[in-house]
């Protein structure tokens, strides 16, 4: 019985083995085949931190026709579809894939949406290099970073291969964080090169016309990063307080995100003076963390210097005019006291910033609810501890930041900003330090 079993267990890997080997391609959809890759990643700068590694994966490579219209589902979808998220093993969905934007019938767009509109606006352009180290911008610096895919085997997509691939590397799929942080171990640790805070993408062409965009090199991202919960609710907030506030001043507030997923929001009373550009109130924002700024800095004048003059997320078309808007909570009882939150938001403002912070803030609920006045303390006091804990983390790991990029810096910052010391403090200059990447010994 033992010998029998042994034999249908010797015979069953022979087989698998032999199925493994040839790949047929039986009921073959040439549309679609299964790609497995070696991939090669070589860092040359700074010299002292030169680095290389390759690793394998696994890809599709298909027709988005073939795709999106689900010619290439496998067993339903449940091996692999396009779309959707649960009840399936592998698959292919759009959103991971380019920004977000609703296409001209409302609805999100596909993949193929997405790319024609890039290749159309922007064709396809990979830059690797350093900045010119000569007068003429067109002749690239030194390459700091190349990489390099290269298929060594494909196979039809159908079943038996899908299995087939899926059981010969179970886990390729779901190494590639790990992989990542096992190299950016090696680098920071071992070769000593330090972490370098990832910026805020440029606005991309079609929305770099704004004035307070014309200065800054154009962008383009084709994936922004989602807001958190945290971004979420102080966005509600200021939208809901503007929308209050215009109905008060009587003006038009815009909002404009970098984002082109982000459609802009324009705020108007309901009964329009029909006034000029000196009526009109632009604000331009690269990330959602704008909204937290608002949320966190005690007065309009600390989210200007801060989030404006010094850390260059948001830029507005008036300081006085946003001044005007921003500075007063609506009608509510007069105070003379500080509140517990602005008190709260003092704290982190370096003494030698002498701009006035009133006693209450815009944002802070006036009447509020028991609930209401818990979730906006809640919201409050978690920023500003995710804030603590993200330099805490640092300090445990011994984790060293690209020097003057420190996030929890900021307000050191905004203190240089404010005395004069950092006269050509432009974007341009903020995201291009540490191009090169540095190197500490210590």
């Amino acid at each position: 019985m033992f010998c029998a079993g042994v034999a249908i267990l010797c015979t069953s890997l022979s087989a698998w083995c032999f199925q493994l080997n040839r790949r047929q391609a039986f009921g073959t959809k040439t549309m679609g085949y299964i790609l497995e890759n070696q991939v090669t990643h070589v860092r040359f700068l700074p010299v002292e931190s030169s680095h290389a590694f390759t690793y394998p994966t696994i890809a599709f490579l298909m027709s988005l026709n073939a795709l999106e219209q689900h010619e290439l589902d496998l067993w339903k979808g449940r091996l692999f579809g396009y779309g959707g998220r649960w009840m399936r093993l592998t698959g292919v969905r759009a959103n991971p894939y380019f920004a977000d934007v609703v296409n001209s019938i409302g609805g999100p767009q596909t993949i193929r949406e997405k790319l024609v509109e890039l290749l159309i606006e922007r064709g396809v352009r990979i830059h690797l290099y350093t900045s010119s180290t000569t007068d003429d911008p067109k002749i690239p610096g030194p390459l700091k970073l190349t990489a390099l895919l290269r298929p060594t085997a494909s196979y039809p997509l159908t079943v038996p291969n899908l299995l087939l691939s899926l059981s010969c590397a179970p886990f390729t799929l779901l190494l590639s964080l790990l992989r990542i942080l096992a190299q950016a171990w090696i680098l920071h640790y071992h070769k000593r090169l330090d972490v370098f805070i990832r910026p805020e993408p440029f606005p991309p062409t079609k929305k770099a016309e704004f004035s307070a965009w014309s200065s800054m090199r154009r962008g383009g991202g084709v994936k922004w990063q989602g807001e958190s919960q945290l971004e979420r609710y102080a966005r509600l907030r200021v939208h809901q307080f503007f929308q209050r506030r215009v109905e008060e001043i009587g003006l038009r507030v815009s909002f404009v995100s970098s984002d082109p997923a982000v459609p802009d929001l324009i705020l108007a009373p309901r009964e329009s003076s029909q006034g000029g550009p000196e009526h009109h109130l632009i604000i331009t924002y690269l990330a959602p963390r704008f909204f937290t700024i608002l949320l966190a800095a005690p007065s309009p004048q600390h989210a200007l210097l801060v989030g404006s003059d010094t850390e260059r997320v948001f830029s507005v078309s008036s300081r006085e005019l946003f001044t005007t808007v921003f500075s007063s909570p609506l009608a509510g009882p007069p105070s003379h006291s500080s509140s517990s939150l602005q008190r709260l938001r003092a704290q982190r403002i370096p003494p030698s910033i002498p701009l006035p912070i009133p006693a209450l803030h815009p944002l802070d609920p006036l009447f509020p609810s028991c609930v209401e006045n818990l979730k906006h303390k809640f919201a409050l006091h978690a920023l500003f501890c995710f804030e603590h804990l993200e330099r805490w983390m640092f300090l445990v790991m011994r984790a060293r930041v690209v020097e003057g990029d420190e996030p929890w810096e900021a307000w050191t910052r905004a203190e240089k900003v404010l005395k004069g010391m950092s006269e050509s403090n432009t974007i341009n200059e903020r995201t291009s330090r540490g191009e090169w990447g540095s190197v500490r010994n210590a």
